[in-house]
């Protein structure tokens, strides 16, 4: 059947449209979550110095440096 053999029911179209749903539970499983961490000074600098070994434009935050690391740990381990 064509669609434009079809009979349209705005109703039905509002209905659908205004039922609206509910977003999967994955989403919430992949909120960033805060976590705390101590970490000592001597090592911060460890981790600074091997971070501006780069040019300032290229430089990776410190918090993108360390997901990095816990992520190459993450392979190793896994």
């Amino acid at each position: 059947m064509a669609l434009k053999d079809r009979k349209i029911d705005e109703r039905q179209i509002e209905a659908i449209i205004h039922k609206g749903g509910s977003v999967g539970s994955m989403a919430e499983e992949q909120q960033p979550q805060n976590v705390q961490m101590r970490i000592l000074p001597t090592l911060l600098g460890r981790i600074d110095a091997i971070r501006e070994r780069k040019p300032k434009e290229i430089r990776a935050s410190r918090h993108a440096w360390i997901m990095e690391a816990i992520l190459d740990k993450l392979k190793v381990e896994e």
